[in-house]
């Protein structure tokens, strides 16, 4: 499968991380009924090291990292003039929420 998630679903949030708006980008994506964040973190190349372009996010970061086993730092996609990394996690079980309204979802045939 291949999806191409338009750069408009996601909305600049790394203010609330006290950092520049689009060095954190968040949406909804709905898998077989269940939402799940897709996060689009900015990242830097500083030393040869992958780094979060927000201090606040490179926590984050390297939990992802450490989560994915990753053995290198991850791919990367290019949005405006910024690169970041996505990550997509599940929402916690029992969040009470309603659907977001510009939610993509995706379901089996």
């Amino acid at each position: 499968m291949h999806l191409d998630i338009p750069i408009d679903l996601l909305h600049p949030v790394g203010d609330d991380m006290g950092a520049a708006p689009e060095s954190w980008l968040h949406a909804v994506l709905t898998i077989n009924g269940v939402d799940h964040h897709l996060e689009a973190i900015a990242v830097t190349d500083a030393s040869g090291a992958q780094c979060a372009e927000a201090p606040a996010l490179d926590d984050d970061l390297g939990h992802f990292l450490e989560a994915g086993h990753a053995d290198r730092p991850f791919d990367t996609v290019r949005i405006g003039s910024r690169d970041y990394v996505l990550v997509l996690t599940p929402f916690s079980a029992g969040t009470l929420r309603d659907p977001p309204s510009d939610a993509l979802a995706i379901t089996e045939p």
